[in-house]
């Protein structure tokens, strides 16, 4: 069995219509000479009506195979949008899977950055206190020698803000900054 549209059906439908409309100029003219007596007249709209009404009860059997073809394509559509709709909710379940392994390892580094932030709070007061037991002016104004965990929460605020972070300072590059004459002669001792 071949599928037949709602188009298809509306196509055969107008064709009808078309012929029908046309057999009714036609039968217009052969009436009155069919009622004159005219045998050939009476035979050909005794055709005609024939025709008309073959062509009546094709058209009555198309008009209700239209609604069983509406039926048809609208559970086509409706099959089609479940279909899509499953289809965006396994892209969904397959997006919220990956984002649960990086929110899994969001809280690594969250634990880690944690640790870190500790490490430098305790690290960097070691500096401060040495170089205050060291008789050195601490001058607490210098980028970096006051609160360098800040700078490591702000680039992560950058990263969260889709800030171009290679063009950030790193923390590593403000603490040479802020304690270079240190550093340097750390680095003149190796």
């Amino acid at each position: 069995m071949t599928a037949i549209t709602t188009a298809d059906i509306t196509a055969q439908i107008a064709a009808i219509d078309g012929i029908l409309a046309d057999i009714e100029i036609e039968a217009s003219r052969l009436s009155y000479a069919a009622v004159s007596g005219d045998a050939a007249a009476v035979q050909l709209l005794a055709e005609s009506n024939a025709r008309a009404a073959q062509l009546t009860v094709d058209r009555g059997v198309l008009v209700r195979a239209m609604v069983t073809a509406k039926e048809i394509e609208e559970k086509a559509r409706l099959d089609q949008e479940e279909a899509t709709r499953l289809g965006h909710l396994t892209d969904a379940r397959a997006a919220a899977i990956q984002l649960l392994r990086i929110s899994e390892r969001a809280d690594a580094l969250t634990k880690n950055c944690a640790d870190v932030v500790t490490e430098l709070n305790e690290a960097e007061e070691r500096v401060r206190h040495s170089f205050r037991l060291a008789g050195e002016p601490l001058n607490i104004g210098r980028v970096g020698r006051d609160g360098i965990s800040e700078s490591l929460v702000r680039n992560l605020n950058n990263c969260r803000a889709r800030g171009d972070f290679a063009t950030k300072k790193g923390v590593a590059d403000i603490v040479r900054g802020a304690w270079g004459e240190l550093l340097e002669e750390d680095s003149a001792d190796e």
